[in-house]
């Protein structure tokens, strides 16, 4: 996760954070399926 963060926007780097913090393989894949395109999306907006 610290590849996506490096030069990420402020959503991106937030939902990193919050997976990294839940220290879960749920809450990793939830990152990577799901959380990083969503918070792309926001950062793009």
């Amino acid at each position: 996760m610290n590849q996506t963060v490096e030069g990420a926007g402020e959503h991106v780097q937030t939902a990193a954070q919050m997976a990294l913090d839940t220290e879960t393989i749920d809450g990793y894949l939830g990152y990577l399926n799901d959380g990083l395109y969503v918070a792309r999306a926001f950062d793009c907006a």
